[in-house]
């Protein structure tokens, strides 16, 4: 039986990169273990949601300054996965992919896909 993806574990994994405990490149290994495999489950759409962005967070460029979105959304019941998916998409559009470049071009995680 797969094991199971939650709320309250994303939150954790979460907090943890946002109090410097992990990298970015062990939050994405974390998700990328867990994302679309026949071995886990998640807990719901939004946790899935959640978890799809932290599996790409290196193409997209998520940040520790994403961390806030992530929690509003997962704070979200069950039912408003629109609202979650709305939320996330409308987040995409606030920030400078071009600051957002410069800001992880110094993180070797992301330096591959940035420097050519």
């Amino acid at each position: 039986m797969p094991d199971l993806v939650t709320r309250q574990e994303i939150v954790e994994l979460l907090n943890s990169w946002q109090a410097g405990k992990l990298n970015a490149q062990s939050v994405y290994d974390w998700a990328n273990e867990r994302y679309s495999t026949e071995h886990w489950n998640v807990e719901d759409e939004i946790v899935n949601e959640v978890l799809s962005e932290l599996d790409i967070l290196d193409i997209n460029l998520i940040t520790t300054d994403d961390i806030p979105v992530f929690l509003k959304v997962l704070a979200l019941p069950p039912a408003q996965i629109d609202s979650a998916i709305a939320i996330l998409k409308a987040h995409s559009l606030t920030f400078s992919i071009e600051a957002r470049k410069q800001q992880c071009r110094k993180d070797p995680f992301y330096a591959w896909l940035l420097n050519e």
